[in-house]
């Protein structure tokens, strides 16, 4: 359960990784959900496992932002990650809610994860 509650359910992500492949796009990299700021560069892959959504991705360092991003993640003062939904659908059980499916929009490099589990891993 992440500090919002949910949960996102194994699967969730299928139908939207699915419909990103078909239509040849790909969620935006963000840092903090900053939609205003653009882009910090690009997610190459994304797959679901039982342990999570996996993405692998690139940085742009040629833009100040994206350096800045690198340098923070270099120097360990960031580390997590947190997606952007649209369309979820969900279910509750007791408290908590279950993400049954959702349209992954952006996967974002962050300084607050709402799921502390959520962690960037290699370089």
């Amino acid at each position: 359960v992440d500090g919002q509650g949910e949960v996102i359910d194994f699967g969730a992500f299928s139908e939207s990784l699915s419909r990103h492949k078909r239509e040849n796009t790909k969620p935006l990299m963000l840092f903090n959900h900053d939609r205003a700021g653009g882009p910090i560069g690009r997610w190459d892959s994304f797959y679901e496992d039982k342990t999570g959504l996996m993405a692998k991705g690139t940085i742009l360092g040629g833009i100040q932002k994206g350096s800045d991003v690198v340098a923070m993640l270099e120097g360990k003062a960031l580390g997590s990650m947190s997606v952007g939904l649209r369309g979820s659908v969900k279910y509750n059980v007791g408290r908590v809610s279950h993400i049954k499916s959702t349209h992954l929009v952006e996967v974002s490099i962050v300084d607050w994860p709402a799921n502390p589990r959520a962690r960037i891993h290699g370089q």
